[in-house]
């Protein structure tokens, strides 16, 4: 065990960027799929009144 500075703190970086990189991007991947159904679900949802607001008839 040496807590060297400089060894310590590399091991903990090489460490926990993998695991933060790999759970950072399926959570990002996760906030994306889910705004997109949202916003998919949200526009076949409240097409007509938001287009009658926006372009009145």
């Amino acid at each position: 065990m040496n807590f060297g500075g400089c060894d310590i703190i590399f091991m903990m970086e090489r460490y926990f960027t993998k695991t933060f990189f790999r759970f950072f991007m399926g959570f990002v991947a996760i906030i994306a799929l889910a705004f997109g159904v949202m916003y998919i679900a949200g526009s076949q949802l409240f097409q007509g009144p938001i287009d009658n607001v926006a372009a009145p008839r």
